[in-house]
């Protein structure tokens, strides 16, 4: 199966519902939307992954998603845990 648009905005309910619990390990609100926005890019179809074609094709601010990955003060280790209770 090829991912695809179609494919992901049939998928979206359930991707917020899993992002739930791994966003609460981010903190803030500002946090768990560049987290959610940050995985959803990862997520979608294109080649390139890095923050600024990630954040064009999400139509979002690059500077928001770099912020969440360089200045955060949120634990990895605790990003995992949620996922892995599901």
């Amino acid at each position: 199966m090829e991912w695809n648009n179609k494919l992901w905005r049939k998928s979206i309910e359930e991707f917020k519902d899993f992002m739930l619990p791994l966003g609460a390990t981010v903190g803030r609100s500002e946090r768990r939307i560049a987290a959610t926005c940050y995985v959803e890019g990862l997520l979608l179809p294109g080649q390139r992954k890095s923050i600024e074609p990630m954040a064009e094709r999400l139509g979002v601010d690059g500077q928001g998603l770099q912020q969440f990955m360089t200045d955060s003060p949120w634990e990895e280790a605790g990003c995992g845990e949620p996922s892995v209770r599901r």
